[in-house]
């Protein structure tokens, strides 16, 4: 697993992080954040941006689920999450077709939490599935929940 920096510094300057990462953090308006609150990603986020490179890095993106030896991880089983879903969905405009990560965020604390990035490869039936459970949490009664798969 590749922690993509643990400065926003890092991150700004990395050309080898996939561009629609790269999209998507610009979208968090990384550089503003760094400008505003300091270098440091866990101060600001909470935690850390990952990218998943082998389907044994899905074993740290952990679940609210609790198992013998603490908490599940989504390689074992399928879960909500504060955000599940494809990159394309996590932006206002919608860039049609970007199906090549899912973006995981299980906010640990009130200043946020750890966040993976999944490339399309390593998507399980449990990824899937936990994109689902966490439409279903996040949408009130009576919402339609629009399935972009």
């Amino acid at each position: 697993m590749k922690n993509l920096g643990k400065t926003l510094k890092e991150i700004v300057n990395d050309k080898s992080i996939p561009q629609e990462i790269q999209d998507y953090l610009g979208f968090l308006n990384i550089e503003t954040s760094f400008e505003e609150y300091g270098d440091d990603i866990e101060d600001v986020f909470g935690g850390y941006f990952y990218l998943c490179e082998t389907p044994e890095d899905l074993k740290a993106v952990k679940t609210t689920t609790e198992g013998e030896k603490g908490y599940l991880s989504i390689y074992d089983i399928a879960d909500s999450f504060d955000q599940c879903d494809w990159i394309e969905n996590c932006r206002p405009e919608r860039i049609e077709g970007n199906k090549n990560f899912v973006v995981v965020l299980l906010c640990s604390s009130n200043a946020g939490g750890n966040t993976f990035f999944i490339p399309k490869e390593l998507v399980t039936e449990n990824v899937l599935k936990s994109i689902e459970l966490t439409k279903q949490m996040w949408s009130s009664p009576g919402d339609e929940c629009v399935d972009n798969a």
